[in-house]
């Protein structure tokens, strides 16, 4: 049996958008020569790039292991080797998905901790200043 042509298409950019996830440096500037906002600012992008896609992997696994169970389930006695490549890849697309959601976590980690104290920006709120500076308190803990 033929795996239908959406399916193709479907891995292909499961397969590519995976890649690229995994290909992603940051811009021109070594990490050493970025401030601390714009590192901040590449590790939070990074890692909603990592958590997309890995709700897309995700997803896309789900899909294909649904389709490839209703091709095997038409006919259950004969040998249908396109539903079991199917429910394989969508099996490991879903398996895949795990470690882009831990270095997303990761990577949200990293960003949270540079960006802690900077001034944190407000555009949201009408007439208010661009840019409020952030408090914090410090204890000093033993001696």
């Amino acid at each position: 049996m033929r795996i239908p042509l959406f399916t193709n298409l479907l891995l292909i950019t499961l397969v590519s958008i995976s890649l690229q996830a995994v290909a992603q440096t940051p811009p021109d500037l070594a990490p050493r020569q970025m401030t601390d906002r714009e590192l901040g600012e590449f590790y939070l992008a990074k890692s909603k790039k990592q958590k997309t896609i890995g709700f897309v992997m995700l997803g896309g696994g789900i899909a294909f292991q649904l389709i490839g169970a209703a091709i095997a389930s038409q006919d259950v006695y004969s040998e249908n080797t396109g539903a079991a490549i199917l429910v394989t890849t969508g099996f490991f697309s879903m398996i895949g998905s795990i470690p882009l959601f831990i270095s997303s976590a990761r990577n949200k980690g990293r960003a949270e901790i540079l960006l802690r104290n900077e001034n944190i920006p407000l555009g949201h709120i009408p007439n208010a200043p661009r840019i409020i500076p952030a408090v914090g308190i410090k204890y000093k803990i033993g001696r």
